[in-house]
């Protein structure tokens, strides 16, 4: 096991690198179904990314039994698949005159998800203050 495994494996830095991905991806979608509002017949696509997360860590509570707090809440293999899904809406009929897009949707999701990158992007930042700080002996940053 590498020094850099040994740092981070056991730490939230995976998750959230996930899930920054995962908000990377919806911001894509939500832009590609703007691009497309005016598209006859295209159908709005979204990500499905913490239902699967949270399906991830329900598993610790049926399927595993954790004998240290040190311990992931999942195997690694889990969370290397985890993506987020594409997922095609499958509201019917035309919200706009044209396709299922609504750009009043769109802005809020963007609005929405952009607030989600924003948190996980501070709780990195947090997370790596501290340790900075830990390897600097808990001075000031």
């Amino acid at each position: 096991m590498s020094l850099k495994d040994m740092i981070f494996e056991k730490t939230p830095i995976p998750v959230l690198a996930k899930g920054l991905d995962a908000y990377t991806r919806r911001q894509r979608t939500i832009a590609h179904n703007v691009a497309n509002i005016e598209t006859p017949g295209y159908q709005r696509k979204y990500v499905k990314f913490e239902d699967e997360l949270k399906q991830i860590l329900d598993t610790r509570n049926q399927a595993l039994k954790v004998t240290s707090e040190n311990h992931l809440p999942f195997t690694r293999q889990q969370l290397e698949k985890l993506e987020g899904e594409i997922v095609v809406d499958d509201v019917t009929g035309p919200l706009n005159g044209v396709n299922n897009v609504s750009l009043d949707r769109e802005m809020a999701d963007l609005a929405t998800n952009n607030m989600q990158y924003q948190a996980v992007t501070k709780l990195m930042k947090t997370y790596f203050d501290s340790l900075k700080n830990a390897i600097r002996g808990g001075g000031a940053a």
